[in-house]
Formats: structure tokens, C-alpha cells, sequence
């Protein structure tokens, strides 16, 4: 996150959403050093849903990989400078 804190307020609407479209679920803790805390999880749907995106960010990295190399060996682009 580059030293930059998430919106705590965004990571919770973001987990209701989650919730309620069922890839996550919470539970309640309690806690001997302080107020009762909210547990998340990801449920099996959750699971499988960040599988499926993770094999997209695969694929849309190859493909980018793939253009870069292409750009280069094109000459379209400097191989020397990596950046």
C-alpha cells in the first residue's frame, strides 16, 4: 500500500458486500484486552472466486509480458532501460 492506510471505513463496507454476495462470512470474538472483535473468513464461494481472479491477473500479466517482448524485439520500445 506504499505507507498509505487503508480507509478503514471503505474496508468495512467493502466486507459488508462481501458478506452479503456470500464470499465471506464473520464471527464474533471476544477479548480479554478489550472490546469483542469481528472475525471475516472467506467461504467456499470466496475461495473459488479469488482463484478465478488470481488466474485472470495470470493470464492478463502473460499477455502483458507478451506485448512487451513483442514491442521490444519491434524495436517500439528501449530493452535496455528496465524500469
Amino acid at each position: 500500500m506504499n505507507g498509505v492506510a487503508p480507509d478503514r471505513m471503505g474496508v468495512y463496507r467493502l466486507l459488508n458486500r462481501l458478506e452479503e454476495q456470500g464470499l465471506v462470512s464473520h464471527a464474533w470474538t471476544d477479548s480479554e484486552e478489550g472490546p469483542s472483535k469481528r472475525i471475516y473468513e472467506l467461504t467456499a464461494s470466496g475461495r473459488n472466486c479469488l482463484t478465478e481472479w488470481i488466474n485472470t491477473l495470470d493470464e492478463y500479466k502473460s499477455n502483458i509480458e507478451r506485448l512487451i517482448e513483442m514491442m521490444k524485439k519491434c524495436g517500439q520500445i528501449d530493452s535496455s532501460k528496465n524500469s
